[in-house]
Order: C-alpha cells, then structure tokens, then sequence
C-alpha cells in the first residue's frame, strides 16, 4: 500500500508541473494570447497586476486548471479502488448443486437416490 501511496505523491508531483504549464496557457488564451509563449512560471508572475487590472479576472480559472491536474492521479485512484471494492467476487463463483431433473438427464445413479 505504501508503494501506491509513494506512486500517487509522484504522480502528483509531475501532474503539478503539467497543470502550471496547461493552465498557464489556458489563462494566455482566456486573455487572447497564444498557448505556445506559456511557461511553467507564467501564472505566479501574474501577481504583479493590480487587483483592478481587467485580465486579473481570469486568473482564478487558470490555477482551477491546475488544480484539476493536480489531483488528477489521486482522483483516478480513489475511483479505481471504489470500482474494484464494489465488484463482487466469490471463491466458488456461481457455483450450486445439481437438482434431481438435471441429474436424470446425465442418467446418474448416486446417493441422490
């Protein structure tokens, strides 16, 4: 279990650089910029506009980007194991005992008898 949790915390990690990178060019394109001059600082830079500037409004959906992709890994984990705890499964499968009617078609002469 603690391999997963060390997976997920990496995963997270490396969403986290993605999600800088996609939501600061989701914030350039909101503003008509072009997705292709985004960096991975691009979004913190972006405190340096006044509190009144107009483009400082599109600021709380470029970091909601990247918080999707953060917690991205963590959200597919949860779900996946949810999944497979809902599944279920028993040892024996669908297993039960053969009535006399299906015994008689095998013509079988056992202790049901």
């Amino acid at each position: 279990m603690w391999k997963i949790a060390i997976a997920i915390i990496v995963l997270m990690m490396a969403f986290f650089m993605i999600g800088l990178y996609v939501g600061g060019g989701v914030y350039l394109l909101l503003i008509g910029g072009s997705f292709g001059q985004a960096t991975l600082t691009t979004l913190m830079y972006l405190g340096e506009f006044s509190l009144t500037h107009r483009q400082k409004m599109f600021l709380p959906w470029a970091w909601c980007v990247t918080v999707a992709f953060t917690f991205l890994p963590m959200g597919l984990t949860f779900f996946a194991l949810l999944i497979e705890k809902n599944k279920k499964t028993n040892f024996h499968g669908d297993a039960r005992f053969a009535s006399k009617k299906e015994l008689n078609a095998f013509k079988y002469k056992g202790n049901y008898q």
